[in-house]
């Protein structure tokens, strides 16, 4: 059973990860390159990370407390929005620092997107 939970969040956690990498390495090659910030091996461990994290997380809720899962999807999102400050507040060291909150910012929300997107299709019966 714990399979099905993991197999959602390493699901969400690849795909957040080709399209993070995707997107940061046109944003490299066309825009700024903020390499040095942020590597393409950060983006892919985060989301692993967060897709690992949130799964077992989930299963928990689903186990034992299955009312509370609008609260975890809502902590999903939640977390995003708050996680969007530190692009905006941090310092870095490269050419073109103000560029860097709209480099950042959109691969904060990748995550959440593909997790409330693929959500319905994984647990059907918690829609019902």
């Amino acid at each position: 059973m714990f399979q099905k939970y993991v197999l959602f969040g390493l699901l969400v956690a690849v795909t957040s990860s080709i399209i993070g990498v995707t997107y940061a390495k046109v944003s490299y090659y066309l825009l700024f390159d903020f390499s040095k910030t942020i590597p393409l091996w950060k983006i892919v461990v985060s989301n692993i990370f967060l897709g690992l994290f949130f799964s077992g997380i989930y299963y928990v809720i689903q186990e034992s407390f299955a009312k509370l899962i609008l609260v975890l999807n809502m902590l999903v999102v939640l977390i995003s929005f708050l996680s969007i400050a530190l692009p905006i507040v941090v310092n870095i060291e490269e050419e073109f620092p103000e560029m860097f909150p709209s480099f950042a910012i959109p691969l904060h929300f990748l995550f959440p997107m593909l997790w409330l997107a693929l959500f319905p299709y994984f647990y059907k019966k918690s829609h019902v």
